[in-house]
């Protein structure tokens, strides 16, 4: 069996996908990318803002990595992250023919502590759930309310209230 062969059927029997938003360091980027393995599928967003080139480069010896195309100009805690992160999704889905039960969400500056085979198999046990972390928006640090009240949405509010 050829290496490709065994690359091939090692992500067809992965149970999840790593889906990244990245826009700076490529060279973190490509060690995330190793500590995750090449068994594990890889979808990469790379902020419109930032020149692709580099990652592309430094990507070439990774096949199990694609990069999204529908590319956005992301604003931290705007509709544009949700935007980059749904072309992610959906580029993924396409992908993996929903082979894999769970997406993990991460950013660029991310690394993985946690062996790639403990993290499949915690999704094996909990094959039918959500992993999802959410807090109510007025109950958040102050500080971080205000980026997302006052920054992203004060288009919404008087004029004269901001």
């Amino acid at each position: 069996m050829s290496l490709d062969s065994k690359r091939e059927k090692a992500l067809a029997n992965n149970n999840f996908a790593c889906l990244v938003l990245a826009h700076e360091d490529p060279i973190h980027l490509e060690r995330l990318v190793r500590r995750i393995g090449s068994e594990v599928p890889i979808f990469i967003h790379i902020d419109l803002k930032t020149d692709i080139t580099p990652f592309l480069d430094i990507m070439k010896p990774h096949p199990n990595v694609q990069f999204c195309k529908r590319r956005e100009m992301v604003i931290w805690a705007s509709l544009s992250m949700v935007r980059a992160t749904l072309n992610l999704i959906d580029m993924a889905l396409k992908s993996t023919n929903e082979t894999v039960s769970h997406f993990v969400l991460l950013s660029g500056s991310c690394y993985p502590l946690t062996k790639m085979e403990a993290l499949s198999n915690f999704f094996r046990r909990n094959r039918h759930k959500n992993f999802i972390r959410a807090f109510p928006l007025l109950d958040a640090d102050p500080s971080q309310g205000w980026k997302v009240r006052g920054i992203h949405f004060r288009f919404l509010a008087d004029r004269g209230s901001w």
